[in-house]
């Protein structure tokens, strides 16, 4: 009799911790579901917030500045030659001059523009085209200068040689920049030092 009795009992807690066994892995389960449920909220905010930071980094495109034409006229040519190294010409649009040179400028050569008040605080903006059919000696495409031989130097790219924009690292139809300051006379010089032009074409904004 009590061997049966001690045989139930023994069967009772086996049962009894299979029971337990099955209930912790239930609640493991059940756990595990909850910490994956957890983890995909989770994911699912740094997502929106990930949206939201590409959002924040690529605003719209801000709108192209108002470019005004620059009327280009009245040019006095010089060079430091005996003989007339360049020939200016206007082109289609009053803002557009072509300059030529017969063969290699010896020195330098240039044209100015008078009257440009109007450019006081403003910016200058040039466009080149054709440059691929002039030559420039060591890149020295061409200088800016005030009416008191001081250089007016590019904002959106790197002179060279104490001023000159390098023909190599202008590229066509994209305008080079160059502020005014308030106090301009209203003179630009336009510089070339010992270049081949060639249909070089310049188109003149301001803004």
């Amino acid at each position: 009799m009590k061997r049966i009795t001690m045989v139930l009992i023994t069967i009772w807690v086996i049962s009894l911790i299979g029971c337990i066994r099955v209930n912790n892995q239930n609640a493991a389960h059940s756990g595990n579901g909850d910490v994956h449920n957890e983890q995909t909220e989770s994911y699912s905010v740094i997502t929106e917030v990930n949206v939201d930071t590409v959002v924040e980094r690529h605003p719209s495109a801000t709108p192209t500045p108002v470019l005004t034409p620059l009327h280009l006229a009245g040019w006095e040519i010089w060079s430091n030659s005996v003989n007339n190294e360049i020939t200016v010409r206007r082109d289609s649009k009053f803002n557009e001059c072509i300059i030529n040179s017969t063969g290699r400028i010896v020195d330098t050569a240039g044209f100015v523009l008078q009257d440009l008040t109007i450019l006081r605080g403003k910016t200058l903006v040039l466009e080149f085209s054709n440059i691929n059919a002039s030559i420039f000696s060591q890149d020295r495409m061409i200088m800016l200068e005030y009416a008191d031989n001081d250089v007016v130097l590019p904002s959106n790219i790197n002179p060279i040689f104490g001023g000159f924009i390098p023909g190599h690292d202008t590229l066509p139809n994209r305008g080079v920049e160059f502020p005014i300051p308030n106090n301009f006379a209203g003179r630009i010089n336009f510089k070339f030092y010992q270049a081949e032009l060639n249909d070089l074409k310049i188109t003149a904004w301001y803004r």
